[in-house]
């Protein structure tokens, strides 16, 4: 059982990490795309499902 509480602690700590990458990236992008919102929209898009993906791949 302690190993299973250490890999879902694992998983708590990188979806934590990749979500507090993800707003980071959001705002940088959202600083420097919000005068072409299309680029930007899709960037946000593209780097949301990179951060998503990344703690599934590792699980």
């Amino acid at each position: 059982s302690s190993i299973s509480s250490i890999r879902q602690r694992k998983t708590i700590h990188l979806k934590l990490l990749s979500l507090v990458t993800f707003l980071i990236l959001s705002r940088n992008v959202y600083t420097n795309c919000s005068h072409k919102s299309n680029y930007g929209i899709a960037l946000l898009l593209s780097s949301s499902a990179t951060c998503y993906s990344l703690p599934a791949k590792l699980r």
